[in-house]
């Protein structure tokens, strides 16, 4: 069970929230999802057009992460996704926030190719959108409500 506080009546506005969680996920020892082991797993996704299909093989790679990363990215996608559901509000679109959360959750080759560097960025931005934007579909879920 979750413990959800108020963060209005401790004073920290939702910017400093935000940033206290980036600085967690990036002082991690290593990211969610080593993109050294499950980058290319996760590229292959790019040529299923079938929405379930992507879905499904999204959802499977998840199964073979170690159980406390999968619990983690599967947290924050679902924190990400109610997120969304205020976007007209809040200017955080689940592509924004992929953009935000991709590198944490990814991490980054060790490639001197700026291309390369740049590719992989945009690849794993996108998996992220998809994993944000199809949390119940991806991760399987139903009707889990953070708060």
């Amino acid at each position: 069970m979750l413990n959800c506080i108020d963060i209005c009546n401790i004073g920290l506005d939702v910017h400093t929230v935000g940033d206290i969680l980036k600085t967690f996920l990036r002082m991690l020892p290593n990211p969610i999802i080593p993109v050294e082991d499950f980058y290319e797993s996760f590229l292959l996704s790019s040529i299923i057009t079938a929405e379930k299909q992507y879905w499904a093989y999204l959802g499977s790679i998840l199964q073979v992460i170690p159980p406390e990363r999968r619990s983690l990215l599967q947290y924050l996608c679902q924190f990400c996704n109610q997120i969304i559901e205020y976007s007209v509000e809040n200017k955080m679109g689940a592509s924004n926030l992929a953009i935000i959360f991709a590198p944490s959750i990814f991490g980054q080759s060790e490639t001197p190719d700026s291309v390369a560097i740049v590719m992989e960025a945009k690849a794993t931005a996108k998996i992220v959108q998809s994993f944000i934007e199809n949390y119940n579909e991806i991760f399987r879920v139903r009707d889990i409500s953070l708060f």
